[in-house]
């Protein structure tokens, strides 16, 4: 059973050290592509949910084994193997301890993927708002806000979750500000009120200066504090269980 959970943890790993491969410059450069960010992102989280699937079902078969070898170590037969049946125990709950803190590792990414996705969804759905807008389609990109609304009502219910960082969830909620007052500005258009469309112009560029002042420095660290202990907690029991670790 030990062979068969150290096998699959070469691929989780593997998971747990591997690179997301999609190009960020779908979200970030100056043709971005956000519907392939949001594709490549749900095929990263894919691979972690089936990560997680395996670490969920190690666990099961390892807690299973933990009883087993308890029940065992107690008997009168188990008289002069008790050491061995010890060391056998401390193995595996060693890779129990490990293995849990792998899957906590894996939730943590499952739920930063589908707020990323959801992400990508909403700048997405804006940006075909703004093209509208750019045409002098107004009446188009307001009809486009019925998605758009819909993506930043799960930007915001995501970005409330657990292990979201703090710095997107102020970045969520400025995009929100952002979505609602370019609104404000399409309906003071259509409607003619030059003393509202500039009132709402105003507010638009307050909005993107504070979207700008994104603390990256204080994204990284949250990540790193975040993720940290649970990677020393599964390395640490890997190798009380004897297993090598690979860089």
């Amino acid at each position: 059973m030990l062979e068969q959970v150290r096998v699959h943890n070469n691929d989780i790993d593997a998971q747990l050290k591997a690179v997301p491969n999609f190009d960020s410059a779908n979200l970030t450069g100056d043709n971005p592509d956000f519907a392939k960010f949001r594709s490549d992102m749900q095929a990263y989280g894919s691979k972690v949910t089936a990560s997680l699937d395996t670490v969920k079902a190690d666990l099961s078969r390892l807690r299973a084994e933990d009883k087993v070898l308890k029940q065992r170590s107690g008997s009168p037969q188990a008289l002069f193997s008790r050491g061995q049946y010890a060391n056998d125990r401390h193995r595996v709950e060693s890779l129990i301890d490990s293995f849990d803190a792998a899957g906590t590792v894996f939730g943590i990414m499952q739920t930063q993927i589908d707020f990323f996705a959801k992400f990508a969804d909403g700048l997405n759905n804006f940006q075909l708002v703004f093209a509208r807008a750019d045409r002098n389609d107004y009446a188009g990109a307001l009809a486009a806000y019925q998605q758009l609304d819909s993506s930043m009502q799960a930007i915001t219910g995501a970005a409330a979750g657990q292990y979201i960082p703090p710095q997107f969830k102020t970045f969520a909620a400025g995009f929100k500000t952002l979505s609602d007052d370019f609104k404000g500005l399409l309906q003071a258009i259509q409607a003619g009120d030059d003393a509202a469309s500039q009132a709402s112009a105003d507010k638009l560029k307050a909005d993107a200066t504070a979207l700008q002042s994104f603390d990256d420095a204080g994204f990284q660290k949250y990540e790193q504090d975040l993720v940290t202990p649970y990677r020393t907690r599964y390395e640490k029991g890997l190798k009380a269980a004897g297993f090598t670790l690979t860089d």
